[in-house]
């Protein structure tokens, strides 16, 4: 007993020294180790999925649906968060961050599965927001907004903090919407295909949003990354993660 308690009164008094050995490192220069791959022929390699399919979410102050002459819709997130963060699907349970210019601009989101080339291979996403609508008192009140859209190649430009996407609206008939989101948004939010409707026909120049997340969802693209060829896609996309994308990884 006497020497843990040695021990500890040693620790006490040393850590003032430790933690005066230099500045602390800001949390966008972290990078978390990544977990050793199991060895060939393990049970982790040989019973996990061969794809994870991977939810990102996205968040902004502001997002505008722009219509252009012939109905072409254009998404702006402005403010957005530098990081987008994603979580993979069962049975895989890791998370982590991404920085969204790289998310954005990486070819590593080109490859794998996505024969088109195309970013993430137009991915399907819910678009959620609120709406402000003038009161007759002169005042705003802000309505829970939901679409479901596909998205085109993005353009993040840092200075502006913002994120664009081309993108195309998911009709409400769209087997597609038949989730969670589709249920929400008929049941607790506004009929917004009207909405885009009118944005479509450019009887509205534009559609607001506020405090906005956007849900980007699916993407199993590194199955057949070259650097994926030997281990589970998830267990790869960690591992490369934290030198490719600046943050790494983590587990729940």
């Amino acid at each position: 007993m006497r020497d843990v308690m040695h021990f500890w009164a040693v620790a006490v008094l040393l850590m003032p020294l430790a933690l005066a050995q230099g500045p602390a490192v800001a949390p966008a220069e972290l990078r978390l180790p990544s977990a050793p791959a199991p060895a060939p022929g393990s049970p982790a390699v040989d019973g996990c999925k061969k794809t994870a399919e991977l939810l990102f979410v996205q968040t902004a102050d502001q997002a505008e649906l722009i219509a252009a002459p012939g109905g072409a819709l254009t998404l702006v997130l402005r403010n957005v968060s530098r990081i987008t963060t994603y979580f993979t699907d069962k049975p895989e349970r890791r998370a982590g961050s991404i920085y969204t210019q790289s998310f954005s601009t990486d070819r590593s989101f080109y490859v794998g599965k996505n024969t088109s080339n195309e970013w993430l291979g137009r991915p399907n996403a819910a678009l959620y927001g609120l709406r402000g609508e003038p009161t007759a008192e002169g005042g705003e009140t802000r309505n829970n907004t939901v679409f479901i859209v596909t998205l085109f190649t993005p353009k993040y430009d840092a200075a502006a903090q913002t994120l664009t996407y081309p993108v195309k609206v998911i009709p409400d008939n769209d087997p597609k919407n038949e989730s969670i989101v589709a249920w929400y948004r008929r049941y607790k939010s506004e009929a917004n295909v009207p909405l885009v409707r009118k944005l479509a026909e450019d009887k509205w120049p534009r559609l607001v949003l506020h405090d906005v997340a956007l849900f980007i969802d699916d993407w199993s693209s590194f199955e057949n990354s070259a650097f994926c060829d030997d281990c589970c896609a998830v267990s790869c996309y960690m591992n490369h993660g934290g030198s490719m994308w600046g943050l790494g990884g983590g587990f729940w």
